[in-house]
């Protein structure tokens, strides 16, 4: 395997390195697991694994020359603290090479290329001609029969590079322009041409390898709708709104979801937020959170995982504390953090907003075929904290509808020792925040919840808490439609899989929070059986976007808004974008 101009990666998987790593609050020398590519030995069916290549591996090839896989996808520097120091070179697009016996633990370390090496990430901001250069999200390996070349295809940046064996980029002109977001790549060196599947221009370009030019573009039916096609570019474009050409809101927010990552883009510098009347400070309910005790928003907020970009118009306001109004308040973070030289003006704005908009969450897959939550639903890989039988021990199968009814919504059985309910905060049917704030008339002790008219923009004002027991004295009440993939953390485990198996590791989530000895009652004189995790784990496995419930009345009992389904301003809008090149003419 080639050794030059190569650097390499230590897969040690270990959450908290180095000599003091024992200080630290993790268990041991708690791992992580950085399975990046399984091998599978076609003989015995044994499956090891190739570790270290990347935090998002997105495309895959084989050199059939050397028999060596590459992986291309993108390197995040999230380990790097506050906004100003990445702003521009956050993520690196990244070409590994690996000896299938590397997963044995055997052969050489992966050795990683950078698909980008015009940039030395100094300065966030290069000149346009420079960034056009730039290969952003790639999404598609195609290797030579000789093994002595390569194709790989931006889908971000709409252009296929060609690397030789070494992962060194060749050929000229540098890169290949063609259609609008390439996702596959085929090779046919009978007729020297390369073929590129571009799913956002919904054509197949085809390429002449020999002049290195596109020769042809044929388009294909496409239904998307055209509020999608105009705003998608705002997100994925890297050429569009990156300084650098290679970075987008999809580097992190990847294919409008999340990279799993957490990320201090705190700021040293930045300004103190303060809370205005627009807040919604715990719907008005003193259990909920005094409106006394929550504090400004400070711009040192510490580290915080990667959100979804799905279903978030309407729900509003946005990030884990709250602290942007509505999505016209990231316009600064295409300069202050993607590095690019100006913001989308309002049409633009309005245009990925519409586009946001068609977003839609999938239906939960552990829920029923008619929408009803399963009794009883096995929860592989899932262990005991200690405290509810021996730590460690397998939880046994869960019953969603027992937890939602026995421990979500009764206010007698709630947390506090029946202070309030899991559904006083979390809402139905999303689970968060309700956008309603509590009014108690004259001679009622139960409140009437009334609801808050939609801001200058449509925005909405779903409650924040100031009660969560954390630095953060203003927090957004977290929705719990994407829990079930959003866990994967165990203590009780030598090495936590959050990266693999994400929709089966539920508990390892909920389960420190609910087992807490002031979050879990002891049961009742009366109760016919204790408070069972694993039931209360299901609910929350299936607490997720019920079929339809976008722009509908909701039937679920328990929920603060009384059935009410808020709307939001549909937008629409232009920007400068990169200008489409005429589909050459077929030859």
């Amino acid at each position: 395997m080639p050794t030059a101009g190569w650097t390499t990666t230590a897969a040690t998987g270990l959450l908290v390195s180095g000599t003091s790593a024992e200080a630290s609050s993790t268990p041991g020398r708690l791992g992580v697991i950085d399975h990046d590519v399984a091998v599978i030995d076609a003989a015995t069916g044994g499956v090891s694994y190739i570790e270290g290549l990347m935090n998002l591996c997105m495309a895959i090839g084989v050199n059939p020359a050397t028999g060596d896989v590459s992986v291309a996808g993108t390197e995040a520097l999230n380990h790097v603290r506050f906004e100003p120091n990445v702003n521009g070179i956050f993520v690196r697009s990244h070409l590994a090479i690996a000896s299938p016996g590397t997963g044995g633990g055997t052969g050489a370390p992966p050795l990683i290329a950078d698909l980008n090496p015009h940039l030395d990430y100094a300065t966030p901001t290069i000149a346009e001609a420079e960034r056009e250069r730039s290969l952003g999200d790639p999404r598609a390996v195609a290797w030579a029969a000789d093994g002595s070349l390569a194709y790989v295809a931006g889908l971000g940046s709409a252009n296929i590079v060609s690397v030789d064996a070494t992962g060194a980029r060749v050929g000229s002109p540098e890169t290949i322009e063609v259609g609008d977001g390439p996702t596959g790549l085929a090779l046919d060196e009978s007729r020297g041409r390369l073929y590129s599947l571009n799913r956002f221009d919904a054509s197949v370009s085809a390429v002449d390898t020999a002049s290195r030019l596109e020769i042809a573009r044929v388009a294909f039916h496409d239904p998307t709708p055209e509020d999608v096609k105009e705003g998608r570019h705002y997100i994925f474009d890297s050429h569009l709104t990156s300084g650098l050409g290679q970075a987008s809101c999809a580097s992190c927010h990847v294919d409008a979801r999340t990279d799993r990552l957490s990320w201090d883009l705190g700021d040293p510098s930045g300004a103190v937020k303060a809370l205005g009347p627009q807040h919604n400070l715990g719907a008005s309910l003193p259990i909920v959170g005094d409106p006394d005790d929550f504090t400004d928003f400070h711009p040192m907020k510490g580290p915080m995982l990667t959100q979804t970009l799905q279903d978030i118009i309407g729900q509003e306001p946005h990030h884990w504390r709250g602290d942007r109004d509505g999505i016209e308040e990231f316009n600064g973070a295409f300069m202050s953090l993607l590095g690019d030289d100006e913001l989308l003006d309002d049409e633009d704005m309005a245009e990925m907003k519409a586009y946001l908009q068609s977003i839609y969450l999938p239906p939960n897959p552990f829920r029923n075929l008619d929408n009803s939550l399963a009794e009883s639903v096995p929860l592989p890989g899932q262990f005991k904290s200690g405290r509810f039988g021996g730590e460690g021990d397998p939880l046994p199968s869960g019953n969603a509808r027992r937890g939602f009814d026995a421990s979500y919504r009764p206010l007698a059985r709630g947390i506090d020792r029946g202070l309030f309910a899991c559904a006083t905060c979390h809402t139905l049917p999303t689970g968060g925040g309700t956008d309603t704030v509590a009014v108690f008339l004259d001679g009622q002790q139960l409140p009437i919840f009334e609801p808050i008219a939609p801001g200058p923009n449509g925005e909405r004002h779903h409650a924040l808490i100031s009660v969560d027991g954390s630095s953060q004295r203003a927090f957004k009440i977290a929705q719990l439609r994407t829990l079930y993939d959003r866990v994967g953390f165990d203590t009780t485990q030598p090495r936590s899989r959050a990266a693999l198996v994400p929709a089966r590791r539920l508990g390892r989530f909920a389960r420190p929070f609910l087992q807490r000895a002031r979050l879990q009652p002891e049961p009742r004189p009366g109760d016919r059986r204790p408070r069972r995790p694993d039931d209360v784990v299901q609910r929350l496995r299936l607490r997720s976007v019920q079929r339809g419930d976008r722009g509908a009345r909701h039937a679920e009992p328990g929920c603060a808004c009384g059935g009410r389904r808020a709307g939001h301003a549909g937008c629409g809008g232009r920007r400068r974008r990169r200008a489409a090149s005429p589909a050459p003419r077929p030859r």
